[in-house]
């Protein structure tokens, strides 16, 4: 199949060792995949420009306007083994890509969209990252699927600004921690937690009873990682569930030697957090090694995960968010999110 083809080829731009964004919805949900998605005070037809010009690329196989449309970063993340020419390219003028919706914030952007051709196989679902480069847009990361995606998708990719807990400077220090069950010691209970919400995020701060190695942290082969938090539920008051999974990703990178040859692999800390809906469906995904709007942190012993407001479908008026433990005996005990603006601060 000649998408099949044409993924192989892609795969040679995946960032070697960066946690992919997984954001793959499960074909069985059949609903509308985009409403609203758009920033409505910013005209997206630069950035649909720029994601025409890799179906260009790939319809005429011309590899070097594919190339030219990448972000540097994601161009050095190729190591040396690219061919310098252009001609890697299988040209395929029966391939469309077709537009689902669109997403623009300032000088972050991105496309999810549809790719066919005529061999009658299978669509390809396709999401990319843009980002603005010398005042161009160029893809700074990217995923195909084989599945449709959420809608969720495109405010991960392309978060809301800042909102009223960041910047009064995220003080975690004034927010409760999570009451833990007495049933366990002190030692038995690895990490706990806090969290807010305000007009545009919900803020969940987990902390390990020791130091975490920090995000592209080099590991020896004896090196052992960190235990993962446990699975945890979100609760909202529509009724609403969703499930949040934090784990502790170790990546290889390969070395190479002037011929372009891997010679070594080498291995790197990093991190991820992904959320799943109720009927256990992957909505999207996030790791440390996104090079924009990072939505998951690392500093000393706490994890923070700042997730849309819109990513879950609810907004700052809901009125009640809770987040527990899916374990059915829990260390940490159900905690009620409540709203930074109504929090009393000391």
């Amino acid at each position: 199949m000649k998408i099949s083809r044409f993924l192989v080829v892609l795969a040679l731009f995946t960032v070697i060792g960066a946690v992919a964004f997984v954001w793959f919805s499960k074909q069985s949900r059949g609903r509308a995949l985009f409403a609203d998605t758009g920033s409505t005070d910013q005209k997206s037809d630069d950035v649909i420009d720029a994601y025409k010009q890799l179906e260009k690329a790939v319809r005429t196989g011309d590899g070097k306007l594919y190339l030219s449309i990448q972000s540097q970063k994601k161009l050095a993340a190729r190591g040396p083994a690219q061919a310098p020419d252009g001609n890697w390219l299988p040209a395929d003028p029966s391939v469309r890509y077709a537009v689902l919706g669109v997403r623009r914030r300032d000088d972050l952007a991105a496309v999810l969209g549809k790719i066919t051709d005529s061999s009658g196989g299978a669509p390809q679902y396709y999401l990319v990252k843009f980002m603005k480069e010398n005042s161009s847009w160029k893809v700074a990361d990217d995923l195909i699927g084989e599945q449709p995606m959420d809608a969720s998708v495109l405010y991960a990719a392309v978060p809301p600004e800042d909102g009223s807990f960041i910047r009064a400077g995220s003080p975690w220090g004034q927010l409760p921690d999570a009451a833990t069950n007495p049933r366990f010691t002190a030692s038995g209970i690895k990490w706990n937690l806090r969290a807010t919400r305000d007009e545009s995020f919900f803020y969940i701060r987990f902390e390990a009873r020791m130091p975490l190695p920090a995000p592209d942290t080099e590991l020896s082969k004896s090196d052992s990682t960190p235990q993962a938090p446990d699975s945890m539920v979100i609760k909202t008051g529509a009724g609403k569930q969703f499930g949040l999974q934090v784990a502790d990703n170790p990546t290889t990178r390969a070395t190479f030697g002037e011929d372009g040859r891997a010679t070594s692999n080498r291995f790197f800390m990093q991190y991820s957090f992904s959320i799943r809906n109720a009927a256990h469906e992957d909505l999207f995904s996030e790791g440390t090694g996104n090079s924009i709007a990072p939505l998951i942190s690392v500093e000393r012993q706490f994890v923070t995960v700042k997730i849309p407001l819109k990513c879950l479908g609810i907004d700052s008026t809901d009125s009640t968010i809770e987040i527990s433990e899916a374990n059915s005996i829990a260390k940490i005990l159900p905690y009620r999110v409540d709203r930074f603006s109504n929090l009393k601060m000391h």
